[in-house]
């Protein structure tokens, strides 16, 4: 199913959908880290401060990805994004409620985001669509290009991050440009 929704993306805007995700990420992951810092700092985010400890455990590029977009949501608006993220470690009543979403499986300790992820699963209107993705950034390149490739309503609690046509994505506060982008094409 995933190839199929890379397909159909690549299709519509001729630009693979995974890699262009994951290069943009890679050339913002930096800097957004950075930005994350300086917010823990001042006490105001203190979220920020608990996934950046996570990357004091263990930092790898993955990890650090994670990071990187788990944060966006508690920068851009110090909200908990439970609407659209969850973390679990049963999936049975995880799916309540989640209109278009990631349900993060995962095993033993668990700080800001898990230290062993074995599952990221793709949710719309209720149903998993895709599962047995290997990290967040995958699940959320899937469900960002689901998301476009479906012509699905944006979630609000997104609106900090959307996919550019061009391919990659961009961080935004305003719902205005990705509202227009989605309803473009």
């Amino acid at each position: 199913m995933n190839c199929r929704v890379q397909a159909e993306f690549q299709r519509i805007v001729t630009t693979d959908l995974l890699s262009s995700f994951l290069d943009g990420l890679d050339g913002l992951a930096p800097t957004l880290l950075e930005v994350y810092k300086g917010a823990s700092r001042t006490g105001k985010k203190p979220a920020l401060k608990s996934i950046l400890d996570c990357l004091e455990k263990d930092d790898t590029n993955e990890r650090r990805r994670t990071a990187a977009l788990l944060g966006l949501s508690h920068y851009m608006s110090g909200e908990n994004q439970a609407n659209v993220i969850r973390m679990l470690m049963d999936t049975l009543e995880a799916m309540k409620g989640m209109q278009v979403g990631l349900l993060i499986g995962y095993e033993g300790e668990r700080d800001a985001f898990p230290q062993q992820i074995f599952n990221v699963a793709v949710v719309v209107e209720e149903t998993i669509v895709l599962h047995n993705l290997k990290d967040v950034a995958c699940g959320f390149a899937m469900l960002l290009g689901i998301i476009y490739s479906l012509n699905l309503q944006y979630p609000l609690e997104m609106i900090f991050v959307r996919v550019s046509p061009e391919g990659g994505y961009e961080d935004t506060a305003r719902p205005s440009l990705c509202q227009s982008t989605w309803t473009q094409k």
